[in-house]
């Protein structure tokens, strides 16, 4: 048999000393509290879970590479080869030279890297890093400036976040170590839902969100915390947000049609100076109307035929909604 390049790059991943390590590292903070509990109480995974690391492995191999280049262009760069101790967490930062620590980051679509560069590193990002200088500053390297820096996989686009070594930082990580490290596990907050890729790969998915057939995997929410007057509050507070949002974005868009100067499908224009950052622009665009089955006329072309449009029956459909009693009710 003659393996497919996916399971030549999770049969490299599997044996390598970091995948093997069964303690969390600094890049577990600020990951889902959830999860991080059950891998520090040694919780095993759900039955027949099977790793899917592929972008991992990618993201491992971008890393061995960049290390390679660090020490050809900087011969007396760190590169991968420093294992640094914090809070009781291993860390291997990604390049060290001079108090500058560097942590690559990649990730797999340019709107990702847009999103760093608007609103800038994620929390927990920034927590790796941090913890990765104080592992440093304890080893006896001095740190004075972190960096992060991204690149997209899909077209090489990079970004850089540079800021002053913060113990402030670190502190906040540690807290929020401390709180998971406390709890039992099945207390912590879950950080993501369901339908998110975070869990969809999780290890742990079935002992926190699996559900019987036709139930919503949320329905476990309600077990935990079975107080429906205040589930109802929420599904109409977070209802009439939705409402204003809406509108807020119909009113906004409206008012930009003032300056549209395009009007036929295929065209668009871009326009800038409105007060936004240098590099964010409005985009108007036209496209053609959406093309749909006319399914009047071909009911009417069936029943001239004498037969019934084919038809299917999909999954029972559940919606919730908060209405007004009725006087019939």
């Amino acid at each position: 048999m003659t393996p497919t390049l996916r399971q030549l790059l999770l049969a490299y991943d599997a044996q390598r000393p970091r995948t093997q390590q069964v303690e969390i590292g600094m890049s577990q903070l600020g990951a889902c509290r959830r999860q991080t509990g059950y891998m520090l109480a040694g919780i095993p995974g759900d039955e027949g879970f099977e790793e899917n690391g592929v972008q991992a492995v990618l993201g491992t191999a971008i890393h061995e590479v960049a290390a390679k280049g660090a020490r050809i262009m900087v011969p007396g760069a760190h590169a991968e080869n420093l294992r640094v101790k914090f809070g009781g967490l291993t860390g291997h930062p990604d390049f060290y030279h001079e108090g500058v620590l560097v942590d690559y980051k990649s990730v797999g679509y340019t709107m990702q890297l847009e999103d760093r560069r608007r609103h800038g590193p994620k929390q927990r990002e920034l927590w790796q890093a941090h913890t990765y200088g104080a592992g440093l500053i304890l080893a006896g390297y001095p740190v004075h400036t972190v960096r992060l820096n991204w690149i997209a996989r899909d077209s090489g686009e990079e970004f850089i976040h540079e800021e002053s070594f913060d113990p402030d930082v670190v502190w906040d990580a540690m807290a929020w170590l401390e709180q998971v490290r406390t709890s039992e596990p099945a207390m912590l907050e879950r950080d993501y839902r369901p339908d998110s890729a975070f869990c969809k790969s999780c290890k742990y998915f079935e002992r926190c969100w699996d559900a019987p057939r036709g139930t919503d995997d949320r329905h476990v929410l309600f077990v935990e915390d079975p107080d429906a007057g205040q589930w109802a509050l929420r599904l109409w507070d977070a209802t009439e947000d939705r409402k204003r949002a809406e509108r807020r974005i119909r009113d906004a868009k409206g008012a930009l049609d003032h300056l549209r100067s395009v009007s036929r499908p295929g065209q668009k224009e871009y326009i800038s100076g409105l007060g936004l950052d240098d590099d964010d622009l409005i985009e108007i665009r036209v496209t053609k109307g959406r093309t749909t089955p006319d399914m009047e006329q071909i009911t009417t072309d069936y029943q001239r035929a004498g037969a019934t449009p084919p038809m299917v029956t999909g999954e029972p459909v559940i919606h919730i909604a908060l209405v007004k009693r009725r006087a019939d009710d």
